[in-house]
């Protein structure tokens, strides 16, 4: 298992040839690989790397689907900030879909894509806009009326 700087299990990391190197098992890879499944979960116990998958998963839909628009969800902005932004950035700083954070609009983005950032905490305010993909970490804390949000907003492109 891969540890990154501050000592937390993660699925990739950045090596001294500043290539990406995997540690994906055989059902992380097909997770990954996976486009026909509308929903799909990890169920795991704490400190394992769930979220670390978060950028490889968006690389996946951005090479496939040639671009797009996503939504990354956290039941805070903390955790956005803690979590997906540094992973998001650091991993995709590493590929050809190297971009830019826009800290106004809380986005990364890209050539042909956008990666907006959410808070489950308001889930009034994750209201607007059609995603080609949501990816939604520590689900346990989300509550119903974010569910119904989002159903919402992949309905036209589901």
């Amino acid at each position: 298992m891969i540890l990154n700087k501050q000592g937390k299990p993660v699925l990739w990391q950045v090596g001294s040839d500043g290539r990406i190197h995997y540690s994906l098992h055989k059902f992380q890879k097909q997770a990954r690989d996976d486009n026909k499944t509308t929903y799909l979960f990890f169920i795991a116990g704490s400190g394992v790397g769930k979220s670390s998958f978060i950028p490889i998963k968006l690389e996946t839909w951005l090479k496939k689907r040639r671009g797009g628009l996503y939504l990354v969800l956290e039941p805070s902005y903390q955790k956005v900030e803690t979590i997906d932004r540094p992973y998001i950035t650091e991993y995709f700083e590493h590929t050809p879909l190297k971009g830019k954070w826009d800290e106004k609009h809380r986005r990364y983005s890209g050539n042909g894509y956008v990666i907006y950032f959410g808070s489950a905490d308001k889930p009034d305010l994750l209201e607007g806009g059609q995603y080609d993909g949501i990816i939604c970490d520590e689900i346990g804390g989300y509550r119903r009326r974010v569910w119904q949000v989002l159903y919402g907003r992949v309905l036209l492109k589901d």
